[in-house]
């Protein structure tokens, strides 16, 4: 065969495949459908819990707090008796080193 009926031949098939292609797609159609349904609901989920979450900030928001806790007597005898902790090295400074005497 010569080389111009040869691509010919593949201009041929792949014409085909592409009609193919196209014919086959428009039957399926509804290929996509189950991942648009399923974005769908995503979106649903989405929106309920941003619906909750700024329920939730509104009801915090709402809160007043009564600063006269902190003017009591009990809570002025309160004392402080933080005690600061030293850091210590963590590990050796030389790991892989098996000589103990470096």
């Amino acid at each position: 065969m010569k080389k111009e009926q040869v691509q010919h031949i593949i201009a041929i098939l792949f014409l085909f495949l592409c009609s193919y292609g196209v014919y086959f797609i428009s039957q399926n159609i509804n290929l996509l459908k189950p991942l648009f349904i399923q974005a769908s609901a995503v979106q649903q989920e989405t929106d309920e819990l941003e619906r909750g979450v700024l329920s939730d900030i509104d009801n915090l928001n709402a809160i007043t707090l009564d600063n006269a806790f902190f003017q009591t007597p009990a809570y002025q005898a309160l004392v402080d008796r933080t005690v600061v902790i030293q850091r210590v090295p963590v590990g050796a400074k030389e790991p892989f080193n098996t000589d103990s005497t470096k």
